[in-house]
This record gives structure tokens, C-alpha cells and sequence, in this order.
């Protein structure tokens, strides 16, 4: 799978999961678990932004823009479903 699609649809769930779980501390975690098993993102731009600057670099330059726009996308679209869905 593409970087910035595993970035969208990981985030999306993550985001998802957290929103729709809020006080339900048990709940929010599987979600956090199962995003991570969903395998190899970040899903957080802060996360993204430390790797590529701080700590040796990214993959490759040219990716770094289309994954953090995949995971602000990503967590707007959780959001989004989640206002229709309340």
C-alpha cells in the first residue's frame, strides 16, 4: 500500500477511534491497538516532523508532504464522520 494511503486511512481510524471512544478509557485503547497493528505509520504529524528532522531523516524528502496532508486529512475525515454520525 501506498505510504500516504496506509498515513490517511491509519490516522482516520486512530482519529476515529479516539473520538468515538472519549471516556471510555479500555475502548480507546483497542483502537490505539489495532492502529498501530494496521502497520508502519505514524499516524501523527508531530511524530512525522520529529523523524524527518531530528532524527536521521525520512525515506525520501519528496514523500514528507503528501503524509502529513494524508494525516491531517486523515483525522479532518474522522472527524468529519464522526459530527454526521452524533
Amino acid at each position: 500500500m501506498q505510504d500516504w494511503l496506509n498515513e490517511f486511512l491509519g490516522t482516520a481510524f486512530l482519529a476515529f477511534c479516539v473520538i468515538i471512544t472519549s471516556g471510555n478509557f479500555l475502548a480507546a485503547g483497542a483502537g490505539l491497538g489495532l492502529a498501530v497493528l494496521w502497520g508502519g505509520g505514524h499516524y501523527n504529524p508531530a511524530v512525522t516532523l520529529t523523524l524527518a528532522t531530528m532524527v536521521g531523516g525520512y525515506k525520501e524528502k519528496k514523500d514528507l508532504i503528501p503524509i502529513l496532508l494524508a494525516q491531517i486529512a486523515g483525522a479532518l475525515c474522522a472527524f468529519e464522520i464522526v459530527k454526521r454520525l452524533l
